[in-house]
């Protein structure tokens, strides 16, 4: 096995997932996993978490990070939540499941919560 094969899907076995995901719900789902940022680098995975329509995910550092996608470079208020579908992640490098796969595989970015269709 290389390290290739040990961090990527093949385009066949991603493919493999298409119906699956097209079948999900779009409207509803249970949250299976939620991933906070409190500072640059860090990341923290929470029992639960209380979404704040000011400051995003509350603890996490996104009210505070400045962004290029904004005239005054304050924080977008489109970008406080990522939202990822619990069948894609488990499809990504490690494939065991969500919360197997979301800590190592998280890199910067805004929280995750990690949708399973209900």
């Amino acid at each position: 096995m290389t390290l290739m094969s040990m961090c990527y899907r093949s385009v066949a076995e991603l493919e493999s997932y298409l119906p699956t995901l097209d079948a999900a719900p779009r409207d509803q789902g249970t949250v299976s996993l939620v991933v906070s940022r409190p500072t640059p680098g860090e990341r923290k995975v929470l029992d639960d978490g209380e979404l704040d329509v000011a400051v995003g995910l509350v603890g996490d550092s996104w009210s505070r990070r400045p962004s290029s996608r904004t005239p005054d470079k304050s924080p977008h208020p489109d970008m406080q939540i990522n939202v990822i579908n619990a069948t894609l992640a488990a499809s990504g490098p490690g494939g065991a499941g969500p919360r197997a796969l979301v800590v190592p595989w998280v890199r910067p970015g805004d929280p995750i919560l990690v949708v399973r269709p209900s």
